[in-house]
């Protein structure tokens, strides 16, 4: 099946993506919350860039 990239139904954000090496976790964005999500960012990264050619739901 591959790394699958899921977004909002309203207005077509990213707002998840599944990867095919950890089929049972699901990585949600921490920018998508208003309130802190218990972890500290570690580092900074664009792959939501480089996921927006994977299949979409």
């Amino acid at each position: 099946m591959g790394d699958v990239l899921g977004f909002c139904a309203n207005c077509g954000t990213p707002v998840c993506y599944e990867r095919e090496r950890s089929p049972e976790m699901i990585n949600v964005p921490r920018a998508l919350f208003e309130s802190g999500t218990g972890r500290d960012p570690l580092a900074t990264s664009s792959s939501m860039t480089r996921l927006s050619a994977l299949p979409q739901r």
